[in-house]
Parts: C-alpha cells; sequence; structure tokens
C-alpha cells in the first residue's frame, strides 16, 4: 500500500466512523445539516467553505462510504 492509499483509507474509516455515529436512516433537514457543518457534503472543498480539503481520491472513498451506509 503505497501513501495516497494509507491517505484514502484514513478519509475512508473517518467517514465511516462518522457515518456511523450520526446516520439515523432519515434523510431529512437534520440530517444534510450534519453532513454539510462537518465538511462530508463536498469533501473537496477547504474547510473554510464547508469541506475538509480532501483529494479527489479521497472523496471517492468517503462517497463509498456514504453509499454503503445508504446515507446520501
Amino acid at each position: 500500500m503505497n501513501n495516497s492509499d494509507d491517505v484514502s483509507t484514513s478519509a475512508r474509516e473517518e467517514a465511516r466512523a462518522w457515518i456511523t455515529e450520526h446516520w439515523t436512516g432519515t434523510d431529512d433537514a437534520k440530517w444534510r445539516h450534519a453532513v454539510v457543518k462537518a465538511g462530508w457534503a463536498v469533501p473537496t472543498w477547504e474547510p473554510d467553505c464547508f469541506g475538509r480539503g480532501l483529494s479527489p481520491a479521497q472523496a471517492g472513498a468517503v462517497q463509498e462510504e456514504f453509499a454503503t451506509a445508504g446515507a446520501p
């Protein structure tokens, strides 16, 4: 595993933990607000713009975690 894989794995694990803690199975305004506030809505955006500053590869790993959980 190279450094890029390690970074994507870290982003994946962080997203998985966050989703596990916050996803209730209900896609409502409260959920969407939490996603935006945590920076997961557009994770490639910079943190000061409600993102997480992730690379496209990391964002792809995050997207996969949301899809696996059934979370929008």
